[in-house]
């Protein structure tokens, strides 16, 4: 069986969009080939997936200042050598997947690191299912296209057509980029024991005869500036009093520099206690779609709430922190607000119109989402077929 090694995302970083990604992944590819993961944390992983190699990778690379991409006093010869011990890792790999999440824009200076870590080491690499926002440094940019353009990264999958043609204006040739969807987009999502998250009160108001709504914050320090928590607050009192609803604060960023919780415990001391809940267990990615399944509007200004809510055939109104929620909001034909420039009116407003056409928006998920599924099942074939044809070449 040969052997694929997975990175290029903070791994293990309790960013459940991220082992959503990392979990699908390792779903789609385990029948195929011996897996390792490098991860920051592997408590995640070893919960999920006993079998999976584990590779704990300290590093993170920086955009260079002054050609060194060694950080400050830190002992450069120590740096040379553990690259030199992480390439020959790579040695022991068939094929190397960089993947999921907004990486080319969100943190290319280390997620390509890793795809020229690969080159030198010798094997191929593919990335799959990324993401690019916009970005606007001419270097970073410069960066990306001599990457993805050497003749080590076999495919590009990105996450959406749109990223796509970011991709081609940047002079990446186009049969060299196919688009698969976020790999996220094929979990199912399982039934839970709700008491693992929940208190018995709390489990009373999400199994009573009352809407429920979920709200997702990001806390993390750029997103919070320009969040309004007031527009937010407001609005969810007016839809509490209108719908009667019950409100679950859910964080996704659950890592300590994510920092989710606070601002939704903000949030939270501001609307009605009673029909609010704080669920501060991080939740698998698997059952968070089950959980999902019994809600009915999602705000969310994280990207991959929405997407865990169109796995479970839940609308969402997408708060926007950069293009990556526009693009999947288009994609599927959901409503999106600017964050920096949020009024209450707006959120009730869109959350009416979602209420008022709701069949329509769920007929459209579905359909999109059984197409976007179908389209990932097509390049795991294809990709699977290319490190076959790669090897062939090689013997």
């Amino acid at each position: 069986m040969k052997k694929m090694h997975i990175g290029g995302v903070y791994y293990g970083c309790h960013n459940i969009g991220d082992e959503a990604i990392l979990y699908s992944m390792i779903n789609s590819f385990e029948d195929m080939y011996e897996i390792s993961v490098s991860t920051y944390d592997s408590k995640w992983i070893l919960y999920e997936f006993q079998n999976i190699r584990l590779h704990n990778i300290p590093m993170r690379f920086q955009k260079p200042k002054w050609g060194i991409y060694s950080l400050p006093r830190r002992n450069v010869l120590k740096d040379i050598f553990r690259i030199y011990k992480e390439i020959n890792y790579y040695k022991k790999n068939d094929l190397y997947i960089c993947g999921g999440a907004t990486i080319l824009s969100d943190c290319p200076w280390y997620s390509l690191r890793t795809v020229q870590l690969a080159q030198k080491a010798g094997i191929p690499s593919f990335l799959w299912g990324v993401g690019m926002a916009e970005i606007y440094d001419s270097e970073t940019l410069q960066y990306i296209s001599n990457v993805l353009n050497s003749s080590n990264v076999k495919k590009i999958y990105t996450r959406d057509e749109l990223v796509k043609e970011r991709l081609l204006k940047i002079g990446v040739p186009e049969e060299k980029v196919s688009v698969s969807y976020d790999p996220a987009i094929m979990i199912k999502g399982n039934l839970i024991e709700l008491r693992s998250y929940l208190s018995a009160n709390e489990e009373s108001l999400y199994n009573d005869d009352n809407i429920n709504i979920v709200v997702t914050v990001s806390g993390e320090a750029d997103v919070v500036k320009k969040t309004p928590v007031d527009a937010i607050v407001n609005a969810i009192k007016n839809i509490q009093v209108k719908y009667n609803a019950n409100v679950f604060l859910i964080p996704t960023g659950c890592g300590i520099q994510c920092k989710d919780l606070e601002i939704l415990n903000i949030i939270a001391k501001e609307t009605d206690i009673s029909k609010t809940v704080v669920i501060s267990k991080e939740f698998s990615p698997n059952e968070l779609v089950g959980f999902l399944k019994k809600i009915k509007i999602i705000i969310s200004s994280r990207l991959h709430m929405n997407i865990f809510g169109a796995c479970a055939g839940v609308p969402s109104i997408g708060l926007v922190r950069n293009k990556k929620i526009i693009d999947f909001a288009t994609l599927l034909k959901m409503p999106y607000l600017q964050l920096e420039k949020l009024t209450k009116d707006e959120i009730v407003n869109s959350f009416n119109q979602l209420m008022d056409h709701y069949d329509d928006y769920i007929y459209d998920i579905n359909a999109t989402v059984d197409k976007m599924r179908a389209q990932q099942k097509l390049a795991i074939n294809e990709l699977n077929q290319l490190t076959i044809n790669i090897s062939n070449k090689k013997n």
